[in-house]
């Protein structure tokens, strides 16, 4: 877009680059997160001599927007979606979406924000993973619901070939097993080697789970391809402890 110049982008950049250069004397846990802009540029990059201006242009512009996004800058964000500035092509270098990004910081105003603006919200990435599998396995509560308000897809199966409800157990969120449920997810379906939700809550003595996925209907006593049952699995788990 002509109102936004590749100077204003490098501006931008730089200001990333300043932040990321003031977290030199922090703990080691916080680097990641502030080098992370420097590192998506590189791979957004890539061989920079093959590239056209318009190209890095667009390469740098996305890594700006990644970090404002995972940032929860909704302000600026919403300045750029005011110009008119076009949100839903953008990806970085995994196929991820701005929403994908929002809701692995679990930023739920950032996620109704860019939809609200027109950015994809039920599209995988390029290893499978929509933005709905993306904030359950990071536990992101609240992004999770906003998009289940969209009505997602919650039968779709992400990059551990496993339903976003299992993965809610898996997680130990009863709350996210629940609104899964509510949302559609079937607390019936059966996975591999014939073990239901509640075997897998068995497994992990996530009592909590286990009454909530007694609550929603599953039998304590199914048994899976082994002939063990949730109950069994339990009371065995108990005794090993």
């Amino acid at each position: 877009m002509p109102w936004f110049s590749f100077w204003k982008l490098m501006i931008s950049l730089c200001v990333i680059g300043l932040l990321c250069s003031q977290t030199c004397g922090q703990s080691d846990d916080s680097a990641p997160h502030a080098s992370s802009a420097i590192v998506q540029l590189h791979r957004e990059l890539g061989n920079v001599e093959s590239l056209t201006r318009e190209q890095t242009q667009q390469a740098i512009l996305s890594v700006v927007l990644f970090e404002l996004t995972r940032s929860n800058e909704s302000e600026l964000v919403k300045k750029l979606i005011d110009k008119e500035f076009d949100l839903k092509a953008i990806r970085d270098a995994d196929g991820n979406t701005l929403v994908h990004e929002a809701a692995r910081h679990d930023a739920a105003s950032m996620v109704e924000l860019l939809i609200s603006s027109g950015v994809p919200f039920d599209e995988p990435n390029t290893a499978g993973d929509t933005p709905l599998h993306i904030a359950i396995r990071n536990n992101g509560v609240n992004s999770a619901q906003k998009l289940l308000s969209e009505n997602v897809d919650v039968k779709k199966i992400g990059r551990d070939k496993i339903a976003p409800l299992l993965m809610a157990v898996q997680m130990g969120s009863p709350f996210l097993v629940q609104s899964l449920v509510e949302s559609g997810a079937d607390p019936h379906q059966v996975f591999e080697k014939e073990n239901t939700a509640l075997h897998f809550a068995a497994k992990q003595l996530d009592l909590e789970m286990v009454r909530v996925l007694l609550g929603i209907g599953l039998d304590v006593q199914a048994e899976n391809e082994l002939g063990d049952s949730p109950l069994r699995i339990v009371e065995r788990m108990r005794e090993n402890r």
